[in-house]
């Protein structure tokens, strides 16, 4: 009888571990007549397979979770537990639920082999089956196995990298929204404004459509770096950032969109204007404060008003006093306490429609968190909301940021 070479690696279906290469796979014998279980054991070579052979079908069931088999060999004519019910138990665990199972019976009748492919059998097989029959078979068996997961695995990769290029579709539709509309609003003041065609006005508005154009090329390039960060291509670089430059920046993003909903935005900065922050400018400029600020301005009330503070840490230790804090609070109409607690979630949908009718994306906020946790930085929500019972005078939401000082 010569011997069945086979490669293992990885043949563990769904459990949730990553076998060594090298492992044997791991055969799970139960039957209540110790010679069965000594002729099967012979028949598999040690030194291919590691061997649990159980008398007590009870007592197999117990140890199947510590023991975690790659393929299982079941009698069927058994006192305690017939082998269609143990192979059941098989198929409602969580963790073994896809492990082959191969009935060895000396039943051959049709009815039997209905009843072992119902309740999920992979194979029925006589008692007298050749020992290397036997081998092949379980060979066979796991190799397909391995396939299959391998398949699924890959189908649930492609999935996942298909979701991934959605939210990034949507992400660069969301971020490059408030530059084109800068461009648009000066476009048509030079269009459509009389007064507006002296020298100065027209510079201004090229400058403006220049500096719209340079944060649309900004957020492209970041979009791409996104993309080449899951791919494991790309690496986030942080860099000291200037906070001055950064409110800048967004109050010019956002200068449009206020004025068409009359909101003011207000930047308080208590801290040096030289200061700065360890960020990557892009993200934490267009997809960190630009978020926390899209989301206040479309949950704020016409003739509100959104504050950006910016502090030092305070506290005693060297730590607390490295940090920088950031707040953005709005007025509007706040976030009911039932959503806060997935309102960084990923895969919880918690978008709402704004005071002004405006649609949301529902991954802003899960984004926000995690270039802060690249950062090294945190982020808190406080916040009073009319539908948690307080009145609207009060109501509204505060973000704060703390962020590692550069």
């Amino acid at each position: 009888m010569g011997e069945i070479k086979y490669n293992y690696k990885r043949t563990a279906m769904n459990r949730g571990e990553s076998l060594l290469e090298h492992r044997k796979p791991r055969v799970y014998i139960v039957d209540d007549m110790k010679v069965n279980i000594m002729i099967l054991e012979k028949a598999l070579a040690k030194d291919q397979y590691d061997v649990f052979s159980f008398t007590d079908p009870v007592e197999a069931l117990s140890m199947m979770e510590e023991i975690l088999p790659d393929v299982f060999l079941l009698d069927v004519e058994m006192d305690k537990l017939n082998g269609f019910d143990f192979c059941s138990r098989i198929r409602q665990h969580p963790i073994l639920k896809d492990a082959p199972v191969i009935f060895i019976t000396s039943l051959d009748d049709t009815e039997s082999l209905e009843r072992a492919l119902a309740v999920g059998g992979t194979e029925f097989l006589n008692k007298d089956v050749n020992p290397y029959e036997l081998k092949l078979r379980i060979n066979n068996i796991l190799h397909l196995c391995f396939l299959t997961k391998e398949l699924k695995e890959q189908s649930n990769l492609l999935a996942q990298k298909s979701d991934s290029y959605r939210v990034l579709v949507r992400l660069l539709c969301h971020d490059i929204a408030n530059p084109l509309t800068m461009q648009n609003l000066y476009l048509e003041k030079m269009m459509n404004t009389p007064h507006y065609h002296t020298e100065g006005s027209i510079k201004k508005a090229i400058d403006s459509i220049n500096k719209s154009q340079m944060q649309i090329i900004s957020i492209i390039e970041h979009v791409r770096q996104i993309s080449a960060m899951e791919d494991g291509k790309f690496v986030l670089n942080l860099s000291p950032v200037k906070i001055a430059e950064i409110f800048d920046e967004v109050a010019f993003t956002f200068e449009s969109s206020l004025q068409n909903k009359n909101v003011e935005l207000k930047f308080s900065n208590q801290c040096p204007q030289d200061l700065c922050v360890m960020v990557e400018k892009t993200s934490f400029t267009h997809q960190v404060i630009a978020n926390l600020i899209s989301n206040a301005l479309k949950f704020s009330f016409p003739g509100r008003k959104i504050n950006v503070d910016c502090s030092l840490g305070s506290g005693n230790s060297n730590e607390q006093k490295d940090r920088v804090i950031i707040t953005v609070a709005d007025s509007g109409i706040g976030i009911p306490k039932k959503m806060i607690e997935d309102l960084f979630k990923a895969h919880v949908k918690t978008t709402r429609v704004g005071t002004g009718k405006e649609k949301g994306t529902g991954f802003g906020l899960p984004l926000v968190k995690n270039y802060l946790e690249k950062y090294g930085g945190t982020i808190r929500v406080d916040s009073k909301s009319q539908e948690d019972g307080y009145e609207e005078s009060v109501c509204g939401t505060t973000f704060t940021l703390s962020l590692k000082r550069a």
